[in-house]
């Protein structure tokens, strides 16, 4: 017997981290997928960027300069996007298909490290201008930030949807308000841009500036649409996102930048007398794109150890909070550099994957990798299946249910009494190597029986 070096505990992963998302769970409708997103791309640094035309550009250029820009920002999402909800894998998991298992895992590395990089300066990012605001010391705002954002990425994209739908309308209210405050200041739109700026940028420059704001967090995309009813729905998310949500975001940072020679939103609108407004406005951009960020991190880490996404959300969290001020002042350029290498990740999974449609199924990864060591030294294996179930009638004749439709040879079944409300049952089975594949959408469809709250997976020789 080997079942105490064998065993394997697998939970419940609502955010499906180690698995695809099945399609009873793709129910995100457009609104939902929307709001996820568009909270990603409403971010203080696209506003910044925006700012930074405003005050390079005339208006014509501005204008080709975002809308090539972010065209460019949502086909490419898009198209990952629609990969996300056709395959209803993570980033980290179509990594997979295109660099193998091993090989997924420095992409993931990658991801997971900026993305703890960027939650950290985002942390700052908020702390530091507000403390100088209201006197009230940076680690205090950074202890506070860092554990609400990291608690409502932990939630998953529920939560995600939650705040998105709550934060997305305040922010574009509030740049609403501070750009007809810019449109009036100076006599009407015609007015904001210079003709002949000072220091001018080219359009080539102003395009890469677009681009560059947004197509690293862009390739995370399939994270948040393989949840999406329909390839439609996401892609139209996406594409609200990315072309019509960032070009908003630049639009309400070029129009203060012009108008006041300041390219940053939050001392924009300070100048402007609205302080308030100001910590709201720097707060939401960040809190939803650091939540995107960081629930983008987890999803890698897990990839990597084979643990449910929620508990290295919550290390992630830990590690950007803690380090925020250094990240802040001392690795942004660093991070600026490893950014830069996530979009080739991005264009090797859509090449991949449209030349590879084929090989792409519903794979659980989430069960692969701790049943193969049951075949390596037989053909026949004693498979035994140990699970805690919800004391309700019902439960357990669904699981054999299931078992049965598979043409399982079932040996034993034992269920002990309740206990709190859960019974622990083990059921024992014969199975063979050819039957791999089987077992893997078995046991997939066992862990999505409602009241089955863990599966412990036991093999015996």
């Amino acid at each position: 017997m080997n079942n105490l070096n064998n065993q394997t505990n697998i939970e419940k992963d609502s955010e499906y981290s180690l698995s695809a998302v099945p399609s009873s769970k793709k129910a995100q409708g457009l609104w939902a997928a929307m709001v996820v997103l568009v909270g990603f791309t409403f971010f203080t640094p696209s506003m910044t960027a925006g700012g930074n035309l405003g005050i390079g550009m005339n208006m014509t250029n501005f204008f080709s300069a975002m809308i090539i820009g972010n065209a460019f920002l949502g086909v490419y999402c898009g198209t990952l996007g629609y990969i996300g909800q056709k395959t209803g894998l993570t980033l980290d998991l179509l990594g997979h298909h295109s660099f193998g298992t091993t090989g997924s895992f420095l992409p993931s590395a990658l991801i997971s490290f900026t993305q703890i990089g960027w939650f950290g300066v985002g942390v700052a990012m908020f702390a530091i201008p507000v403390s100088g605001l209201t006197g009230i010391p940076v680690w205090i705002l950074i202890v506070i930030t860092g554990i609400i954002m990291t608690l409502t990425a932990y939630y998953g994209i529920k939560a995600l949807a939650v705040l998105g739908s709550i934060a997305v309308p305040l922010i574009a209210v509030l740049g609403i308000f501070s750009l007809n405050w810019g449109i009036t200041k100076v006599g009407g739109f015609m007015n904001i841009f210079p003709e002949k700026p000072e220091v001018p940028l080219s359009l080539a420059t102003g395009i890469a500036i677009v681009v560059g704001s947004f197509i690293s967090g862009g390739t995370a995309t399939p994270n948040f649409t393989r949840f999406s009813k329909t390839a439609k729905i996401a892609v139209i998310a996406t594409v609200v996102a990315f072309f019509v949500g960032n070009s908003i975001m630049m639009i309400f940072g070029a129009v203060g930048g012009a108008v006041t020679g300041v390219a940053d939103i939050f001392d924009i609108l300070i100048l402007q007398g609205l302080a308030i407004p100001a910590v709201i406005t720097l707060g939401l951009n960040i809190w939803t794109t650091n939540n995107n960020a960081l629930y983008t991190a987890g999803l890698g880490v897990s990839n990597i150890t084979k643990i449910p996404m929620k508990p290295m959300v919550l290390l992630g969290g830990v590690v950007g909070t803690v380090t925020a001020v250094w990240l802040y002042y001392n690795f942004v350029g660093f991070l600026n550099l490893l950014s830069g290498m996530i979009p080739p990740v991005g264009a090797v999974i859509i090449l991949h994957y449209f030349t590879h449609k084929s090989e792409y199924g519903n794979k659980n990864y989430k069960y692969k990798d701790f049943i193969k060591p049951f075949f390596e030294s037989g053909k026949d294996k004693v498979f035994s299946i140990h699970m805690s179930l919800v004391d309700k009638p019902g439960i357990l004749a669904k699981v054999l249910e299931i078992i049965a439709t598979e043409d399982m040879n079932i040996l034993t079944i034992i269920q002990n009494i309740a206990i709190d409300g859960i019974a622990k049952s083990t059921i024992s089975l014969q199975t063979t190597e050819n039957m791999l594949r089987k077992i893997e959408g078995m046991l997939e469809r066992i862990s999505e029986v409602d009241g089955v709250k863990d599966l412990r997976i036991i093999g015996s020789n």
